[in-house]
């Protein structure tokens, strides 16, 4: 019988037990002056440093996290680790680390059409059992994930509606509208946001009980 714990329950397990095996090696810039395609920087009240994205999937995997209230701490690109998968070791960076009251994951965005890609498969399964090897939370997040019924568009709306988040307190409770009580949304806004954040922490807890092996093709028999 296995006894592999869900991703859930072993986010939380990692959240007080598992050691990160860190690499000296910083992670690369992902937004430079000559970078190409989708790149900046999202403002958020969850994380001590900027949050980076290099695509406009990230950028919504970023909205998402923003407003679910799991995640208490974001980081992007947060360090370089030591995995192992067999007698084989590599480097990984992965692109988001949250953590929350009592959990504690990683997150790599692909678009769906990732997958398709034999070689690209091979890889992330390679990342997925070397993270599982050392006792880390890995949770796929695919575009299709985030991008249901015009959920992207509504979050848009309503993170741009808020105050706009300035220095970084790690004492406020970031699922507010507005943490340091100087705006009360209308009514509407209430309502929507609480919608919102409702949709987004389901949709979080679902990423996080499923199976990554669930993601890849069947092997042949």
């Amino acid at each position: 019988m296995s006894t592999r714990l869900p991703s859930y329950d072993l986010a939380r397990k990692t959240s007080c037990e598992v050691p990160l095996p860190r690499s000296n090696r910083k992670p690369r810039n992902v937004v430079t002056p000559s970078g190409r395609g989708a790149r900046g920087y999202f403002p958020s009240r969850k994380a001590p440093k900027p949050l980076k994205y290099e695509s406009l999937i990230e950028l919504d995997v970023l909205r998402t996290l923003d407003v679910a209230t799991l995640p208490k701490i974001l980081a992007t690109q947060p360090c370089v680790l030591n995995l192992n998968d067999g007698e084989i070791a590599f480097r990984y960076t992965p692109d988001i680390e949250v953590k929350g009251d009592d959990a504690h994951f990683f997150i790599e965005v692909k678009y769906a059409e990732f997958l398709d890609d034999a070689d690209h498969a091979a890889k992330l399964r390679k990342i997925v059992r070397g993270m599982r090897s050392a006792g880390l939370v890995l949770v796929p997040i695919l575009c299709s994930d985030v991008r249901e019924s015009d959920l992207q568009r509504e979050l848009e709306v309503l993170i741009r509606e808020r105050p706009a988040p300035r220095r970084y307190h790690s004492d406020i409770d970031a699922s507010v509208w507005d943490p340091l009580g100087r705006v009360v949304p209308s009514r509407e806004f209430c309502e929507r946001w609480t919608e919102a954040k409702r949709i987004c922490d389901e949709l979080l807890s679902s990423l996080l009980r499923r199976d990554p092996d669930e993601l890849f093709p069947a092997s042949p028999r």
